[in-house]
């Protein structure tokens, strides 16, 4: 993950704005902004089936869409916690936003499990969430082995 593809914090405030954000960060990223408002739709079609808030602080949104050749992820962090109707009710500052093919639905689930294992660590939570930069936040995610 490039700094590129974090952003510390997100501006927005409620969760369409961050899920807009992040969808924006994610078509950049994947020189896809052309496609933003299908990348968009995937994402909150997905999110309108059960809420990707899982719990500890973490929004996990994704989506498939078939106009990306490749899984593509970005992550960001809040300026105030976020109500995201996340499953234990507390609200999220971490949000990783994964989208790619349907094709891609092993490799996408596999990623899934594997970011959720790595923020299961509280203090890593911790520190991603006062990250003051992309380029901390990036450090911080390399050293977690991630």
């Amino acid at each position: 993950m490039t700094e590129e593809r974090i952003k510390v914090p997100l501006d927005s405030l409620d969760k369409p704005g961050i899920l807009r954000e992040m969808c924006f960060l994610l078509a950049t990223a994947a020189d896809a902004l052309d496609r933003l408002d299908d990348i968009h739709r995937a994402v909150v079609e997905r999110e309108s089936v059960l809420s990707t808030g899982v719990g500890s602080g973490i929004a996990l949104p994704h989506g498939k869409y078939p106009g990306l050749s490749s899984l593509e992820i970005v992550a960001g962090t809040t300026r105030e916690p976020v109500d995201f109707e996340a499953v234990d009710g507390d609200p999220v500052q971490l949000v990783v936003l994964m989208v790619g093919p349907p094709s891609a639905a092993g490799y996408h689930v596999k990623t899934l499990g594997h970011i959720s294992r790595t923020l299961r660590d509280a203090e890593l939570r911790a520190k991603l969430s006062v990250a003051q930069d992309a380029r901390r936040f990036r450090q911080l995610i390399l050293e977690a082995g991630a």
